[in-house]
C-alpha cells in the first residue's frame, strides 16, 4: 500500500540519523503525564498520514495526539490545518505553470513561513507572511507581540491582528484574554509592549475579551478578529 510505503520510506531515513521510528495507529496511542506514547515508546515528533478533521470526527476532539499537539507536548511536522495530496494532485500542483510562485528555482517551496536562523540548525517560527502587519513601510510579525503581552502576568493569551490606518496602512491592535481573577489596565499593556518592542510594533489598542472566535482544533480564527476591527 503507498501509505505504507512511505511511512517506511521515512522510517529508513530517520533510523539512518540515528532516531527511533515507530510506525503506529492513532487509536493505539495514549496521551499520559504530559508525554504521548506510541506502546511503551515515548512519542516526541509526528507526520501524521490521517485527516486530523477526520480522527476528530471518529475519535473526537479528546483523543490523544490531539490533545498531545494543542498542549505542544509533540511536533506535528504536517499541522493540523494541513492536507496532504494524494501523490497524482501532487504532481498536478508542481506541473501546472500557474503554481510556478509557490517554488524557487531549486525547488524548494515557499511555505510562507517566517523564521529566523538563531544558531546552525535551530530556527524559531516567528510567523505566517500572510499574518504579519505592514506598518508605515516596517514588517511586525504578531508573534513577537503576543509573546511580551503573553509575559504579563495577567494575561492568558493574547492575539494581534492589522487595522487599516490612513497614515501607517496598518496598525495593530492586540486582543487580550486575562487569566481569571486577574485585573490588568489596557495601559499596563501597551507601556510593558513600549519598554520591550520598537514604536511601530507596539498595538494601537486593546481589547480586552472573554474568549475568542476559534476552530474546532482550538486555534484562534484570526480573520474573524480582524473583521472586527475593520480588517478586509
Amino acid at each position: 500500500m503507498p501509505t505504507r510505503v512511505e511511512f517506511e520510506i521515512f522510517q529508513d531515513y530517520f533510523r539512518s540519523l540515528g532516531l527511533d521510528v515507530v510506525i503506529a495507529d492513532p487509536r493505539a496511542m495514549e496521551y499520559r503525564g504530559g508525554k504521548l506514547y506510541a506502546g511503551s515508546a515515548p512519542v516526541d515528533l509526528i507526520y501524521k498520514r490521517v485527516l486530523i478533521n477526520e480522527l476528530v470526527e471518529r475519535e473526537g476532539a479528546e483523543h490523544a495526539v490531539v490533545r498531545a499537539v494543542l498542549d505542544r507536548a509533540v511536533c506535528m511536522v504536517n499541522p493540523f490545518r494541513c492536507k496532504l495530496l494524494h501523490k497524482k494532485a501532487s504532481l498536478a500542483v508542481l506541473s501546472d505553470e500557474r503554481n510556478a510562485a509557490l517554488f524557487t528555482a531549486d525547488g524548494w517551496m515557499r511555505t510562507g513561513d517566517l523564521g529566523r536562523e538563531e544558531s546552525p540548525g535551530l530556527f524559531r517560527f516567528l510567523s505566517r507572511l500572510k499574518e504579519v502587519l505592514k506598518t508605515g513601510g516596517f514588517l511586525v510579525a504578531p508573534l513577537e507581540v503576543e509573546a511580551v503581552l503573553g509575559g504579563h502576568p495577567a494575561v492568558a493569551e493574547a492575539c494581534v491582528v492589522p487595522r487599516p490606518d490612513g497614515k501607517l496602512g496598518e496598525v495593530g491592535v492586540a486582543f487580550v484574554q486575562l487569566r481569571p481573577g486577574a485585573a490588568c489596565a489596557a495601559k499596563d499593556l501597551l507601556d510593558l509592549c513600549a519598554a520591550r518592542l520598537a514604536n511601530f510594533k507596539v498595538p494601537r489598542q486593546i481589547v480586552f475579551v472573554d474568549d475568542y472566535p476559534r476552530t474546532a482544533t482550538g486555534k484562534i480564527q484570526r480573520a474573524r478578529l480582524k473583521a472586527r476591527v475593520g480588517g478586509a
